[in-house]
């Protein structure tokens, strides 16, 4: 089943406001004490009582009349999450009823606080939270461009070695992003003659040690010393840049490698190229109990920087034995990204790329063991592929994930895919629009891990009880009506109990034609703290040969 099966309307109509803008006017207003950071969702200037549509099965959360923000509205829950449609002249569902895709909820209008008809739409991914600065809402651009816009498989390669033995398979495997270890420019030539539209991200090798010294005796002489090394590799066909890997993770070293990506894409911007930056190992920066976003705050400016001006952040992700390890805490290893950095950062349209995806021991401390000292080709091919359809409903932020390694050197030959495992996701997987690919996984949910985390919308009410800044001030609602309007609507849609919203899940779930009673399963319990594994260590990669003959030859050939 695939995440959206159509747009909330019939036909082609202009966007009045997009995801994202009107930022100084939205920053007039405050929610939970922090100022909004811009339009949450797009307006459509649609004809009055054009049919709504709903974008995919569900179950209607809530609907609402108040005319001091959003008018009419209906809340949908999906099995992701919830799309949120209003100023409807008109509703024609009920709270707690199933809608079909594609199902008229309700006719357009202008009900609320607009001057002429519009459709707001908005779109809330699981887990979110409604003290992000965008009450949960995500960009829904990319998730409706998906519709008619087909893409590659989200699951793709990261390359060592020469390109040229694998350019078979990558004709059909057509992967959505490739990371590539040092390439020549003759191997991009022919990767782009077979892969012009994946995105290519190239990280130039330099010692871990050494890259870590120079940014920390000076940050921004490094910046220019790894821009100068780019600058003599620059080639056709890369997208990103990447030099920093692995290095600079903890409290003390994040201050200094932000300084560092802040100067090398200053640099990239004026030479006309775009950097993938950072690079994090699994398991970091760390997420300290009580305040899981410390450390990534260091980096904000960093991360600020590459949202405007179109540089991507690279981290890594794996799991032992299998996908969902270790232990099954897979919040914190292989969707670390997804379950606990997403929901809690302010920049919604920053891109992210998982150049390094997974199964690796070294998750324990071990000595580097891959995928081939836990599974089989087919059995790491399921997990990947399920994996993959898991993913997709973060695509709109993730750009691809890069499945380590294609093509080895020493000591990561278990880690190869070359062979059959390579030539299964070629041919397996999915890739296209979104009525071409089945994006549903019923058992991989997010853990409640922290008292923070709103698996369901948090309970409002309750908050504004004890006195909390939900709303704006009297004058700012009279100064600018939207403002206004938004700051009422955001507690509308919001103040959904979590019990409501769970049997709203459930009830989507049960409603989808795919779904039965034993594939909606729970996990176990996050680790807290004290009890989750120990992170991965950063790989402490050799030096690669210079040539593709001097691959060891020991690599594996299924």
């Amino acid at each position: 089943m695939s995440m959206l099966r159509n747009l909330p309307f019939s036909g082609d109509y202009p966007i009045s406001l997009r995801f994202g803008d009107s930022k100084e006017l939205f920053r007039q207003v405050s929610f939970q004490g922090l100022p909004l950071l811009g339009h949450p969702g797009i307006d459509y200037d649609l004809p009055p009582r054009t049919p709504v549509l709903a974008v995919q099965h569900g179950v209607v959360l809530d609907v609402r009349n108040d005319p001091e923000s959003y008018g009419n509205s209906v809340l949908l829950s999906h099995r992701w999450g919830q799309t949120f449609y209003a100023h409807l002249s008109e509703v024609r569902v009920e709270k707690g009823q199933q809608a079909a895709a594609g199902q008229t909820i309700g006719l357009s209008g202008d009900t609320g606080t607009v001057a002429q008809p519009i459709l707001h739409f908005g779109l809330r991914l699981i887990p979110y939270s409604i003290s992000d600065g965008w009450c949960g809402f995500t960009d829904p651009t990319p998730y409706l461009a998906r519709l008619t816009q087909p893409r590659g498989a989200i699951i793709g390669p990261h390359i060592i070695g020469s390109i040229r033995p694998h350019l078979e398979v990558l004709s059909r495997w057509r992967p959505r992003m490739i990371t590539l270890l040092d390439p020549s420019p003759d191997d991009l030539l022919a990767l782009r003659d077979v892969c012009p539209d994946s995105t290519i991200v190239a990280r130039i090798f330099v010692a871990d040690h050494e890259m870590s010294e120079r940014i920390n005796n000076d940050p921004a002489e490094a910046a220019q010393w790894a821009h100068e090394i780019t600058q003599t590799r620059m080639a056709y066909g890369v997208d990103y840049w990447q030099v920093a890997n692995e290095v600079n993770q903890d409290a003390e070293g994040l201050a200094k490698l932000n300084e560092f990506e802040l100067a090398r894409m200053t640099l990239a911007d004026e030479a006309g190229y775009r950097c993938a930056i950072l690079a994090f190992s699994v398991g970091n920066p760390d997420l300290p109990e009580n305040d899981r976003m410390a450390l990534w705050r260091q980096l904000y400016p960093a991360l600020s920087y590459a949202e405007d001006h179109g540089h991507v952040v690279a981290v890594h992700q794996y799991g032992m034995p299998d996908l969902w390890g270790p232990n099954n805490a897979y919040d914190w290893y292989i969707y670390r990204l997804e379950h606990q950095v997403l929901r809690r950062l302010p920049f919604r349209k920053l891109k992210f790329a998982v150049t390094e995806y997974g199964i690796d021991g070294l998750i324990r401390g071990a000595e580097p063991s891959g995928w081939q000292n836990f599974t089989t080709p087919e059995g790491y091919v399921e997990q990947l592929l399920k994996c993959g359809r898991y993913v997709e409903r973060f695509s709109g932020q993730v750009l691809g994930y890069s499945i380590f390694t294609l093509g080895h050197y020493t000591p990561w030959q278990s880690y190869d895919i070359i062979g059959k495992a390579a030539a299964y996701l070629a041919d397996l997987s999915e890739k296209g629009t979104w009525r071409e690919i089945d994006a549903q996984v019923y058992d991989i949910v997010p853990r409640d891990t922290d008292q923070s985390v709103e698996v369901g919308p948090t309970i409002v009410a309750g908050m504004i009880a004890q006195g909390g800044d939900q709303k704006a001030t009297p004058e700012s609602m009279l100064a600018e009506p939207q403002a206004g309007m938004l700051a009422a609507a955001v507690i509308a849609t919001a103040a959904v109990s979590d019990k409501d919203n769970a049997a709203g899940i459930e009830a989507a779930a049960a409603f989808e034609p795919e779904a039965t009673e034993s594939e909606v399963s729970q996990p176990d319990a996050a680790p807290t703290d004290a009890t989750k594994p120990k992170q991965r260590r950063g790989k402490k990669t050799p030096a690669p040969p210079a040539t593709a003959e001097e691959l060891p030859a020991d690599r594996i050939e299924d």
